[in-house]
């Protein structure tokens, strides 16, 4: 397989799809201010025989990497059942809110390798706000918990940057480090186009999501200072992978470029969609999760998995409006594995 300037060349490689994500429902149990999947009138969820028709189209040692999602993926009641189902020889993740760790859930150390857990603020006071409950001691508490349990499972945080978070980037890190179980902290950042989150999934006003978390110029002046700050404290950090994802200077000028400020650009390319399948709980399959679907499961069933192989060969970023605005940058400890002759 080799990487020809935003596209794959498979060669003589029978096999591109190496990563899978499952969407396990769109259901989420908390309210956050920048997403909006709570504010669907019927979320669906997966059943265990749509993740199990799924995974079968990639038999034997195919898949490399399987991560479990949501919405709360831990929402789903036959989350133990799909998460039994995915590949023994894949890195197994999972992300999730935390919340359903706080008093049961505890055994996700027997399914997952990796358990991302977004941590929208280093404060008490600043994840409740932005999450809807107080919850950010009591999720502490049960992954140092679910650690002692599983000591090899890795534990990630990660970071939305915002409106009312993006002065505690620094403050996360300092948290970050006085946790011992903790294996690393992500930071990422907001879509604030008409595709991004459930935008796709069902109608809504996209204003108020923008107003509360879309930093303003002064904020981004200020922003700008935190992000010097965070390079010059935590460049080991950095170096080492501990920071596993997240540009804060690229996300920085992502900033200033939806506020119309000239930056310096900064070309990308990305191959995850064509080495990559998500399978949402509605049943449509994207390259990425910030892609149009172009196939559902069932499509895919009824024309096999060729089909789908053919559509991620097909992909290229180069051009492509909705990877020109992504910020999503490839990073060190990706859930997904990447081709080792990938030159990124």
């Amino acid at each position: 397989m080799r990487y020809v300037m935003g596209r794959v060349d498979i060669g003589n490689n029978k096999r591109m799809i190496r990563n899978v994500a499952l969407e396990l429902t769109e259901a989420c149990n908390y309210k956050c201010v920048m997403c909006d999947y709570w504010r669907l009138t019927a979320p669906n969820s997966m059943t265990v025989e749509s993740a199990k028709a799924f995974l079968d189209l990639f038999p034997g040692d195919t898949l490399k990497s399987a991560l479990i999602t949501g919405g709360e993926p831990l929402l789903n009641r036959h989350w133990r059942e799909i998460a039994a189902l995915l590949p023994p020889g894949a890195r197994k993740s999972i992300c999730t809110n935390g919340s359903p760790i706080l008093v049961k859930n505890r055994d996700i150390g027997e399914y997952f390798d990796r358990v991302t857990v977004s941590i929208d603020g280093a404060r008490r006071e600043t994840f409740a706000s932005i999450r809807g409950y107080d919850h950010l001691h009591g999720i502490f508490d049960a992954l140092e918990t679910l650690k002692s349990l599983y000591p090899n499972i890795i534990v990630y945080l990660k970071m939305t940057i915002q409106r009312q978070n993006f002065r505690e980037v620094v403050e996360l890190m300092d948290v970050a480090s006085r946790l011992a179980f903790v294996d690393g902290v992500g930071f990422g950042v907001l879509d604030f186009s008409e595709s991004a989150f459930a935008f796709d999934r069902e109608e809504f006003e996209r204003d108020p999501y923008v107003k509360a978390t879309l930093l303003t110029d002064s904020e981004i002046e200020e922003f700008e200072e935190f992000v010097f700050d965070f390079e010059s404290r935590y460049e080991r950090e950095i170096a080492s992978g501990f920071v596993y994802e997240g540009d804060l200077r690229r996300y920085l000028n992502r900033f200033k470029s939806l506020r119309g400020h000239p930056c310096a650009p900064q070309p990308r390319s990305c191959i995850i969609p064509n080495v990559s399948a998500v399978l949402r709980a509605d049943g449509k399959i994207l390259g990425c999760y910030f892609l149009p679907s172009e196939i559902t499961i069932d499509e895919v069933i009824a024309s096999g998995v060729e089909r789908l192989e053919e559509l991620a060969c097909r992909h290229t970023s180069l051009g492509n409006p909705t990877c020109a605005r992504c910020d999503q940058l490839l990073f060190r400890n990706s859930p997904f594995e990447l081709p080792k002759s990938a030159a990124l």
